[in-house]
């Protein structure tokens, strides 16, 4: 069940972090209007907007992973949670590329940086107690 939660815990945590980056980067270049903005605005939108706006973006990529893969150990005390964290956001991130289209380098950030947030969330202190790796 721990790991359930984690898993779960994880996922939102993932969700919080981009949704905030993602503000930011939308502040950076704000939208066209407010409001819904529509498939083909999203396009748009990726290819004008700073490279300031697009790093936040991917930078949401890494910090939800990390903290959300940081978090999923610390309840569920089992190291491959860290990667099946990273693995879901993974996946998460490429069915937003197919459905939006995005520089060649926020693609293959869309593969790297879940993979080292999950990493370096593996080396963070995240035993509470005298759990094992393999707990």
């Amino acid at each position: 069940m721990r790991k359930l939660v984690g898993i779960v815990a994880a996922i939102v945590i993932i969700f919080i972090v981009a949704f905030a980056c993602e503000w930011v980067a939308a502040s950076i270049a704000p939208p066209p209007h407010p409001g819904p903005i529509r498939h083909d605005e999203v396009a748009v939108w990726l290819a004008t907007a700073p490279i300031g706006a697009k790093l936040m973006v991917i930078f949401g990529w890494f910090l939800g992973v990390l903290i959300g893969a940081w978090a999923a150990l610390r309840i569920a005390h089992w190291y491959p949670i860290a990667w099946i964290v990273a693995g879901i956001s993974i996946i998460l991130c490429v069915v937003n590329l197919f459905i939006y289209p995005h520089p060649w380098w926020m693609q293959g950030s869309a593969i790297a940086l879940p993979v080292a947030g999950g990493w370096i969330a593996t080396r963070l202190p995240w035993r509470t107690g005298p759990a094992s790796r393999d707990a």
